[in-house]
């Protein structure tokens, strides 16, 4: 969570917005070898991460106000897999807030 805008102040707890049991997990996936790709959302924090050669994709919330103008951000990804191959492309709803 270092660098997450959210989780900036001081005592703003950020292990809070992460899996107890990630440690236990992130070995799990490590020991499978034909992991292409982890998605997980709802972090706040739309971006790719690559820790032991698995790619972390984190979605943010699609709700999620990141310009501070009100209009939602509207994150998703497209996800396309082809034997193992996989390309992921960050996209966003266009919005009209009226």
């Amino acid at each position: 969570m270092h660098g997450n805008w959210w989780f900036k102040e001081e005592n703003s707890c950020p292990e809070l917005a992460l899996l107890r049991n990630r440690k236990e997990v992130k070995e799990i996936l490590q020991k499978d070898k034909n992991i292409i790709a982890v998605f997980s959302g709802h972090q706040h924090w739309t971006k790719q991460i690559k820790e032991e050669g698995i790619n972390y994709y984190l979605l943010g919330s699609l709700t999620e106000d990141i310009n501070s103008n009100g209009i939602p951000d509207g994150v998703y990804y497209e996800v396309i897999l082809e034997e193992n191959n996989i390309e992921v492309i960050e996209k966003h709803l266009s919005i009209d807030i009226k």
